[in-house]
């Protein structure tokens, strides 16, 4: 039996399709704009009105990769985006699973107090975080990032992950105790499998603060060894002038491991909507 489609139905399709492709016009217009602008040569970008047909070139490219060494920022970048990330997962994951399991007195005040660490501004405690880098010689190193970031994304790993575990039932732990599993162990067996999705959309989403991150950059950070990416883009603003080409170039770098976590990960974001996200 075929389906038939009300006029009102094919109207309301049509409108929902329209919206959808102006919201993604929407988003994708900026990184399109940045891709073409890091192809044009200086006399193109300038160009008014704007030209969409033009001769490409690499030159950006080579000047934000040869006299800047913008892949060392981006390796800087992965480094202390990745290890940050790891650190925050696991006492994340160790700390949200005791707050989910266990009932103590003052454990809804504890959730708040991780949840207003959180919110406090990193421009209000950066002065007392560099005079404790300086004290203990971490200045310029990517150490004292990887330290700043895993406390930034702990508290927020922390309270993502506790809904999540709070979600999975009681009764697979149970099973897995009686079969002859210890807490860890029905913890890594049972209910991090189920909560899969939770790790890996919290994952990401520390990865992406870490990997935005620039006001603990720029002040702890100075020398190519350390600098992140997000500061490197900065360097591109010279006393003289703005290299807006090549810095259009190192946007379109920086911007794509970003878009390859978040497209390998896509299916997990969806499974964490769908499961809820956070549950007190």
């Amino acid at each position: 039996m075929k389906k038939s489609w009300r006029p009102t139905a094919l109207v309301n399709r049509f409108f929902l399709c329209c919206s959808l492709l102006a919201v993604s016009i929407w988003a994708l217009f900026p990184f399109v704009w940045l891709l073409l602008s890091s192809l044009k040569s200086e006399r193109d970008m300038f160009s008014y009105p704007p030209t969409l047909f033009f001769t490409p070139t690499l030159q950006h490219y080579q000047i934000s990769f040869l006299k800047f060494n913008f892949l060392v920022n981006i390796q800087n970048s992965l480094t202390v985006a990745s290890t940050s990330t790891a650190i925050s997962i696991l006492l994340g994951t160790l700390t949200a699973y005791g707050l989910a399991r266990y009932k103590f007195l003052g454990s809804s005040q504890l959730m708040f107090l991780i949840l207003t660490a959180r919110m406090l501004p990193a421009i209000s405690i950066i002065i007392p975080l560099y005079n404790l880098m300086r004290a203990v010689n971490l200045i310029d190193t990517q150490i004292a990032l990887i330290i700043v970031h895993t406390a930034f994304n702990l508290p927020f790993a922390v309270w993502l992950l506790r809904g999540f575990f709070a979600s999975v039932p009681r009764e697979f732990e149970e099973s897995a105790r009686i079969d002859g599993c210890s807490r860890i162990g029905a913890l890594f067996r049972v209910v991090l499998p189920i909560a899969a999705a939770g790790l890996a959309a919290t994952a990401i989403l520390c990865f992406l603060i870490s990997w935005n991150e620039f006001l603990a950059a720029m002040v702890l950070t100075s020398s190519l060894a350390s600098k992140t990416a997000s500061v490197g883009i900065a360097d591109f603003i010279t006393t003289y002038k703005v290299l807006w080409g090549p810095m259009c170039a190192a946007g379109v770098v920086y911007t794509l491991p970003v878009i390859a976590f978040s497209s390998f990960i896509q299916r997990y974001l969806t499974q964490t909507v769908m499961m809820g996200g956070i549950k007190m």
